[in-house]
């Protein structure tokens, strides 16, 4: 190994980890008992190991075109995406009463009114006084529609972006949603999914061929393989 490239990475490592103070270096060889001449020549030996790995497990990493599809196919389900809504709610309670829940639906029904006329659904039920609700405007994220409870599921389901529900009782409160956008379910491509399935292969043969050459290597010449020695 070239001498150069061993003093190249303790340039690197004198930067790195003292900010170019040696004495700072020296400082911490002593705290952990090593030699300056021990730790270069752990570092050398490092670097040496450090490019036999590479020729002899980075450089013989390989997949065919069929392994990737192959895996893709094995898992198609894990790149099927659902469909995903947004969707507004506002959640009345809906009172005790007859005349109570009567009001409530009323309230609401024009609020549904209003948002349909072109008003902002979350304006309106921010004006809607606070003990009559329990969530207002509340936007949930990309939710998969069965996230919703199944009556405002199956309602949802029935609507185009920039719709709503009718007023929908459920367990005393009375519920309105807006469907804001709605994503179909999709299938990503293995085009799209290519680069993240060879990282996954490379990394497993990776780790395959490198356990295997330290096996050889344990076997052959009785070696111990340490650490990097560049963490003091």
């Amino acid at each position: 190994l070239p001498e150069k490239m061993v003093e190249q990475r303790i340039n690197e490592l004198l930067h790195e980890q003292f900010n170019d103070d040696r004495t700072a270096l020296l400082a911490a060889l002593e705290k952990e008992k090593i030699s300056e001449e021990d730790w270069k020549n752990e570092i050398r030996n490092y670097q040496i190991i450090s490019w036999m790995r590479a020729r002899e497990v980075e450089s013989k990493v390989s997949y065919s075109p069929d392994e990737v599809r192959r895996r893709y196919q094995a898992r198609i389900q894990e790149y099927t995406l659902p469909e995903k809504i947004q969707v507004a709610l506002l959640i009345l309670k809906e009172g005790s009463s007859p005349a109570e829940k009567n009001e409530r639906r009323k309230a609401a029904e024009e609020i549904r009114a209003k948002t349909l006329g072109g008003e902002d659904f979350k304006t309106l039920v921010s004006r809607v006084p606070a003990d009559l609700k329990e969530d207002a405007g509340t936007d949930l994220g990309w939710i998969a529609p069965g996230d919703l409870r199944p009556e405002l599921a199956q309602a949802v389901a029935q609507l185009k972006p920039g719709e709503l529900t009718p007023a929908i009782a459920v367990e005393n409160k009375l519920y309105l949603v807006k469907l804001e956008e709605r994503r179909a379910a999709m299938t990503v491509s293995l085009d799209e999914a290519r680069s993240e399935i060879e990282k996954e292969i490379r990394k497993q043969e990776l780790e395959r061929l490198h356990k295997a050459w330290i096996e050889r290597l344990k076997r052959e010449f009785h070696i111990q393989i340490k650490e990097d020695p560049a963490s003091l």
